[in-house]
């Protein structure tokens, strides 16, 4: 990477009438100057088991996630992935409830 990321550091931001805030920390997967996908192989694998079984893949990267009520399954049993067999349709994490900007933060 010819540009990689400064150390992560606490920052100020301000608040209201001129008070600032604490210190907000930088996510270390942010802070760090590694991609977390270091190559057009590895991009393609995890590429390939995405579509290969979309459940398996999308469940282990939802483990990382915060989740107020975790999901019974990751995909419901009438999805279906393949054109061949007809209308395209899914839904993603049934049964779980949680708040994808908390999680982005």
């Amino acid at each position: 990477n010819p540009h990689p990321l400064p150390p992560a550091a606490p920052r100020q931001t301000p608040g209201h009438a001129g008070m600032s805030s604490p210190p907000v920390a930088v996510p270390a997967a942010f802070a760090s100057s590694s991609p977390l996908v270091a190559s057009r192989a590895q991009y393609d694998a995890l590429y390939a088991r995405s579509v290969a079984d979309p459940a398996a893949f999308w469940g282990e990267i939802a483990e990382g996630f915060h989740w107020d009520r975790k999901y019974e399954s990751v995909t419901a049993p009438d999805d279906n992935f393949d054109v061949q067999k007809g209308r395209i349709q899914t839904r993603w994490f049934v049964g779980g409830t949680t708040n994808l900007c908390y999680n982005a933060v």
